[in-house]
């Protein structure tokens, strides 16, 4: 509240109260449809189960706005969490402005995506502009586009892609199947909701990297030993070196069991007991008699009946000994 006051010579005076309000940002409006009175019109395409949706962003007001930022949220609305945020900016040229929204660890949105939109920008007169609240789109269900042939029947849409195309989407889902498993592997409770969604949505994009490499040109997904190879597969290794690795183990574990084995019929007999008398140490393939032979001749002078005497040690004994026993100590 302000409040200024003016007092003439007669001592008169007069008094004004302005009330001020003091905003850190405008509101923005966002709308989808052109007949709708907002600042930002957003047009959607392919929002449907199964799809990568495109969103298209014009300028719809008269209030000049530019520096446009928002991000994207996507999330699982049965679980209720949100498990991916991508940000984006328009800050040069003139819209319109796309963006697809591919989500992350996956090929598409499903039908349990919700998509949320934030958006802010700065109008002509530098005010910022931001929403009051998320946009929310709510993913429908797929389209199921066939086409129709002269039979009347109907087949399923195939993409063409070339073998460039297809390597490219497969480098794109090993780097989404990283994701996953370190997304996955962050879990430790095995029975969490989303470390089961994150397994299912591994094992479609592993059921989607088999169909991409049966669509190449070298693929021999169509015939019969092509079926039964790629079938075989784990992970890129085939049965046929699985069974070969296998073999070789197998035989690797007999021969270490029978030289075991072997090894513990050959064992010589040796006399533990009376190691100096053990013939068969002592010759030339034990080597061993020398060290029996050998005599010990204790140095120093005998001890005495009592033994060593108290704080004296063998070497002191050998050095000092005798002249204790002397009675020079």
């Amino acid at each position: 509240t302000l409040l200024i006051r003016t007092v003439d010579r007669n001592a008169d005076f007069n008094e004004y109260q302005l009330v001020l309000s003091v905003v850190s940002n405008l509101p923005m409006t966002v709308v989808t449809d052109e007949s709708e009175v907002g600042d930002i019109l957003v047009n959607v395409e392919d929002l449907n189960d199964g799809k990568i949706p495109t969103f298209t962003f014009n300028l719809h007001s008269d209030i000049g706005l530019t520096n446009l930022e928002g991000s994207f949220q996507i999330c699982s609305v049965s679980l209720g969490i949100c498990y991916d945020r991508q940000e984006f900016s328009f800050e040069d040229g003139q819209s319109p402005w796309s963006i697809t929204l591919k989500p992350a660890g996956k090929l598409y949105v499903e039908l349990d995506d919700e998509i949320k939109l934030d958006l802010s920008a700065i109008d002509e007169n530098g005010f910022d502009r931001e929403m009051d609240d998320y946009y929310h789109w709510f993913v429908a269900e797929g389209t199921g586009d066939t086409d129709v042939d002269s039979t009347g029947s109907s087949s399923a849409v195939v993409e063409e892609l070339t073998d460039e195309e297809i390597d490219q989407q497969l480098i794109d889902l090993e780097e989404e199947l990283l994701i996953l498993n370190a997304q996955i592997n962050l879990i430790v409770d095995e029975q969490d909701p989303m470390k089961l969604q994150y397994q299912e949505e591994k094992e479609d994009l592993i059921e989607e990297r088999t169909r991409l490499e049966c669509q190449k040109s070298t693929s021999n997904c169509n015939s019969v030993e092509g079926n039964a190879e790629s079938s075989g597969k784990l992970f890129g290794v085939d049965m046929m070196t699985l069974g070969l690795g296998g073999f070789i183990a197998l035989l690797m574990v007999v021969l270490v069991m029978l030289l075991f084995v072997k090894g513990r019929d050959s064992e010589p007999e040796w006399n533990y007991d009376t190691p100096q008398l053990d013939t068969l140490a002592n010759s030339a393939y034990g080597g061993a008699a020398p060290v029996f032979q050998n005599t010990i001749v204790p140095s120093g002078p005998p001890l005495p009946p009592t033994g060593l005497p108290a704080g004296w040690t063998m070497e002191q004994w050998r050095h000092y000994g005798q002249n204790y026993l002397d009675g020079k100590l």
